[in-house]
């Protein structure tokens, strides 16, 4: 097993989690040579939504660099702040669909109205996690799961970096816009931000 080729790959990687719409959450990397744990010091969902977004961002930019990573949650049930592990793997050829979500981290552009079919390609990007997303309203969505678990809000986090990730990759601008009801098997609620026309200087 090897590690990265280069530290600067992990720091692009870590850079690339700063850069996402992640709400404050009590959770942090635990760095080591061929792995990186993700611990979290509050038991909340919000906390295993935030750091589940910020698990797949990692995962993917690493990734993208041409890093085979392998992701464990939850790998340890004695040690519930551990809330995932992501091992160094080697070395792989980045896959089409890694690189274009690595490309839109660090798109600017404006923010595009969503369509038809940038829904459903929003509503596929949560489904390949296991997760479904519900449009609520013109300016809403909400990420749901079959259960409401610790494992199933980390899931949800997986799929919310990977909606909020396509949707910039197709030019329109997500955040995270607080938590759903307690008791329920919603897990974020994510806005659409109202599209913008550049005005010609």
């Amino acid at each position: 097993m090897e590690a990265p080729s280069s530290p600067e790959k992990l720091d692009i990687a870590l850079r690339a989690v700063e850069r996402l719409p992640l709400p404050a959450g009590d959770w942090r990397f635990d760095i080591h040579p061929w792995r990186v744990r993700v611990l979290a010091g509050q038991d909340a969902r919000e906390t295993r939504v935030a750091a589940g977004a910020a698990i797949f961002v990692l995962a993917l930019m690493l990734r993208a660099q041409g890093c085979a990573v392998r992701t464990e949650l939850l790998p340890e049930p004695g040690a519930p702040d551990l809330l995932a592990v992501i091992r160094f793997a080697g070395r792989r050829l980045p896959m089409p669909g890694d690189a274009r979500l690595a490309a839109a981290v660090a798109t600017p552009g404006l923010s595009r109205p969503l369509t038809g079919g940038a829904r459903r390609a929003l509503r596929h990007a949560a489904a390949v996690e296991g997760v479904r997303l519900r449009f609520t309203d013109a300016t809403r969505a909400v990420l749901f799961t079959r259960r409401d678990d610790r494992f199933a809000q980390l899931t949800a986090g997986l799929a919310a970096g990977r909606v909020l990730l396509t949707a910039a990759a197709l030019g329109a601008r997500l955040r995270w816009d607080g938590g759903p009801p307690s008791g329920t098997r919603a897990q974020a609620v994510l806005a659409v931000e109202p599209a913008r026309v550049e005005v010609p200087s």
